[in-house]
């Protein structure tokens, strides 16, 4: 999760952040030259990019690392572009969205071998002997925050692995980004309240 706006960490997070969106959009590009996916111009191109990047079209635009990536791509699809008659456009426009939907079908079996994968590391490495029973105390109450917190810290390393679902601490409810919709609501708040809470309490939000 960021720290908090104006922190010393604050600067290291955005170059941090802005190297990983390079290294994403790098390959997004790549996988979208192999497919042979055009694009009419930088915005179309931003716009598509936007649900896959994590950054807004408008940050991918004014941003000169990003934007450099995005100008070479359009760059080296225009001399293909020109010479298409307009049944030819609509023709590999329709084959770039199959593409496209092949590839993004893919990555979504990618991060879900993943997390598969990152659940079972931690599993395996955690101590999963059952603790023994114990009386309950004086007052019949049973103080069972150290397992919300082990909980609450397996979440927060999840969500580490998918860059697309976030935490929205205003609506208080956990997204995927990357969804069709780009906003659909993975955990709500009934569910996701008292991890949030959690959050905003260890001012990780």
């Amino acid at each position: 999760m960021p720290p908090k706006k104006g922190s010393k960490n604050a600067a290291k997070y955005q170059r941090q952040l802005v190297e990983r969106t390079m290294s994403l959009l790098n390959d997004l590009l790549a996988d979208m030259n192999s497919s042979g996916a055009l694009f009419e111009n930088i915005t179309s191109l931003s716009k598509f990019l936007e649900k896959r990047s994590g950054a807004s079209s408008v940050t991918l635009r004014r941003n000169p690392r990003y934007r450099e990536l995005l100008d070479k791509y359009l760059n080296s699809q225009r001399g293909a572009v020109s010479v298409l008659s307009k049944t030819q456009k609509d023709q590999n426009i329709l084959k770039t969205r199959i593409k496209l939907l092949e590839i993004e079908n893919s990555n979504k079996a990618t991060k879900i071998r993943r997390l598969e994968a990152a659940l079972s590391n931690l599993t395996q490495s955690a101590d999963i002997t059952p603790p023994p029973l114990e009386a309950p105390e004086v007052d019949g109450s049973r103080n069972s925050y150290d397992d919300f917190t082990c909980t609450a810290n397996l979440v927060l390393a999840l969500l580490e692995l998918l860059p697309g679902v976030i935490v929205d601490s205003k609506r208080r409810v956990i997204i995927d980004e990357h969804s069709l919709s780009s906003n659909d609501v993975v955990a709500t708040e009934n569910l996701a309240g008292p991890f949030i809470n959690w959050m905003l309490s260890r001012d990780a939000l």
